[in-house]
């Protein structure tokens, strides 16, 4: 009797080894075979689902998009004040947890391969993404004037975190990045 495979749950464990690889290897180590091996299957377990890297990317864009909207949906339900929406993103960008040091490695490795139009595709949909999801965040927080502006500091800030996070994990406890968030938007949003 053949066997039976959940299609979209193997299309997942593509995707978590693939941002796994990135994170690990960059960009370079990145390859359908090198994913099936680390999968411990044959080549066709990844092109079955895609036929080429730049398949893959565009897919693997589109799981995480669906995902974070889908956390960000959850977090939305539990909170209702927009100052307390804002900061639970916020929170949620930075990386407080082993998974999103992991998670802002392959972020990073997507930067590193600029020269990769799969990985520069992927990175600018992510980057679209936040930074709308933070405009929607700060409308009726401040006036709408102010949105733009504000929404890239704030990108700017978890990017800089996250980099120096990278660089010296031990300095960047998340309970340092937490507070630090608290003064930025005390300052960004004054009562």
């Amino acid at each position: 009797m053949p066997r039976v495979v959940d299609h979209e749950a193997r299309r997942r464990d593509i995707a978590k080894v693939t941002l796994q690889l990135l994170a690990r290897d960059g960009a370079a180590g990145l390859s359908l075979r090198s994913i099936a091996a680390e999968m411990g299957g044959s080549l066709t377990m990844v092109t079955h689902y895609y036929p080429n890297r730049q398949a893959l990317m565009t897919d693997l864009a589109q799981q995480i998009c669906t995902t974070w909207q889908t956390a960000l949906d959850e977090m939305d339900e539990k909170h209702h004040e927009p100052h307390d929406r804002l900061r639970t993103f916020m929170a949620w960008l930075l990386p407080l947890t082993a998974r999103g040091h992991e998670e802002e490695r392959a972020r990073i490795a997507l930067l590193a391969a600029d020269h990769d139009p799969d990985c520069r595709a992927v990175l600018l949909e992510f980057d679209g993404v936040v930074r709308g999801m933070l405009r929607d965040r700060l409308r009726g927080l401040m006036p709408k004037r102010r949105v733009p502006a504000a929404a890239d500091l704030l990108r700017a800030f978890v990017s800089g975190v996250v980099l120096d996070a990278q660089l010296s994990p031990e300095a960047w406890p998340a309970k340092r990045q937490l507070a630090l968030l608290d003064d930025l938007l005390a300052a960004l949003l004054p009562e």
